[in-house]
């Protein structure tokens, strides 16, 4: 696999977005990325072939933790890595900025910028819905009150 297919990956995104195509040159190890803002959240497409020739890097920013999630909202992101696993899978954590973010792969050969773009839609949707309270499940706390840790919510279960 060769650097023409992320260009082209990188090309159909931009375009589908309504973005004006960055020219890229690899860097010292080789690796080529670029990153969009939509809806607020800046995402980062990289590739590095000498790593992974068949994948394209995701890195997201979400943004702070919203001050009312407190605790919770921490051990609720915690949880998701360990519920969610297997190829291609988001794993959250914390910037040295303080911002959380949200990584996954997505297979380069396996995909159009359409498809990718929609990927990426998606979780500005996700990451502006977690922003507004909308993943912690007050009914759900409410049947088990003993619980200290967040009702995994359906909101949530579905994007993962």
């Amino acid at each position: 696999m060769n650097n023409e297919l992320f260009l082209q990956l990188r090309t159909a995104v931009c375009e589908v977005a309504g973005l004006p195509v960055p020219q890229l040159e690899p860097d010292e190890h080789g690796r080529l990325s670029f990153h969009i803002r939509l809806r607020g959240h800046t995402v980062a497409f990289i590739y590095m072939p000498a790593y992974n020739n068949t994948h394209v890097f995701m890195h997201a920013e979400f943004g702070p933790m919203p001050p009312l999630a407190g605790d919770d909202g921490w051990r609720m992101l915690m949880q998701s890595n360990t519920l969610m696993f297997g190829n291609d899978s988001r794993v959250f954590g914390l910037a040295s900025t303080q911002q959380l973010t949200c990584q996954w792969t997505y297979p380069i050969v396996a995909t159009t910028g359409q498809e990718l773009y929609a990927s990426v839609s998606r979780y500005a949707d996700w990451a502006n819905q977690w922003h507004a309270g909308h993943f912690f499940d007050q009914e759900a706390r409410n049947m088990a009150p003993n619980s200290s840790v967040p009702a995994w919510t359906p909101a949530l279960a579905a994007h993962t």
